[in-house]
């Protein structure tokens, strides 16, 4: 079994905790372009065992235009020998899912999308420099499921503060409620105070701790009532 990951740099803002490799620019055409080169020059990598899956990840591949995604796809099948793939992943933000651009995912062959949600308390996505607020998410979940995806996955992040794991419990509580009725997954992981992200000097300075529920005035009752509408 083989599959290809293809990496897509951009970012729209660079957020606190993430160590990926990214830039905040959108000269993505001769990336893409680079991108055509080096799928041709590695056709005979897999040895003639054709792709099943195809993963779109960044970076914020969501940010790119459609027509860009999509030259990168139909060469990763014209050259791999794949008429379609089994599984084709992509990599979302919230505040970059609309209708149109759903439906263009759908035609050109996506049928898994992975969103960036990390959190549904409005005050830590600011603190993570997200861009997206947590109605955006469950908007852009609703969006999805319209436009035909029956195949999504919620990134969501904890222990990046003292008192948010009860709220990650409440959350998920709620998603693995939901999960029993859906073919969506939850991806959980834990912030890393890794040194070349934005992370690592603040986390040694009281003030700049993200800030807890109490102190905002926010509860597990006020994030439960916002995943339930999901």
């Amino acid at each position: 079994m083989a599959g290809l990951y293809v990496h897509f740099p951009f970012c729209a803002a660079k957020c606190i905790y993430c160590d990926f490799y990214s830039r905040v620019r959108q000269d993505w055409t001769p990336y893409t372009d680079a991108l055509l080169r080096e799928i041709s020059d590695r056709r005979e990598e897999l040895q003639g065992v054709p792709p099943t899956t195809l993963y779109f990840g960044g970076g914020t591949p969501s940010l790119l235009p459609t027509c860009e995604l999509e030259r990168v796809a139909d060469a990763a099948r014209t050259v791999f020998g794949v008429q379609q793939f089994e599984e084709f992943t992509l990599e979302v933000n919230p505040d970059d899912v609309t209708a149109e651009k759903a439906a263009a995912w759908r035609a050109m062959g996506v049928n898994r999308v992975s969103m960036g949600v990390q959190s549904f308390c409005d005050e830590h996505l600011r603190w993570m420099h997200r861009r997206h607020t947590a109605a955006d998410a469950a908007a852009a979940l609703a969006c999805l499921r319209c436009a035909g995806f029956t195949n999504l996955s919620l990134d969501l992040m904890g222990c990046y503060q003292r008192k948010n794991i009860l709220t990650v419990l409440a959350v998920f509580d709620v998603l693995c409620r939901k999960l029993t009725v859906s073919n969506d997954d939850i991806v959980a992981g834990a912030a890393e105070t890794i040194a070349t992200t934005g992370l690592k000097g603040r986390w040694q300075k009281l003030s700049d701790c993200p800030p807890t529920y109490c102190d905002t005035g926010h509860n597990d009752d006020g994030i439960r009532q916002v995943v339930e509408q999901l």
